[in-house]
């Protein structure tokens, strides 16, 4: 099976809030790999990165230090 990351998951994995997240995916209009319990959504593992290289041009815009991403 796919590895597939919650909202939730992601954030843990960028060191952000979820709400970061889902702006993010909003903004972008990133779409889930899959909607599970009404409205849990899912990512894959390249949409997952999308989103963290996102998360981390706001960083660099900002003045934050950027994360690393790390390929799985």
């Amino acid at each position: 099976m796919t590895d597939l990351l919650s909202v939730g998951d992601i954030a843990n994995e960028a060191g952000v809030q979820t709400h970061r997240v889902r702006h993010v995916i909003e903004a972008r209009g990133i779409e889930a790999a899959a909607t599970v319990a009404g409205r849990m959504r899912l990512f894959d593992r390249a949409t997952a990165n999308r989103i963290k290289i996102e998360i981390n041009r706001i960083r660099r815009d900002r003045g934050e230090p950027v994360r690393p991403i790390l390929a799985v």
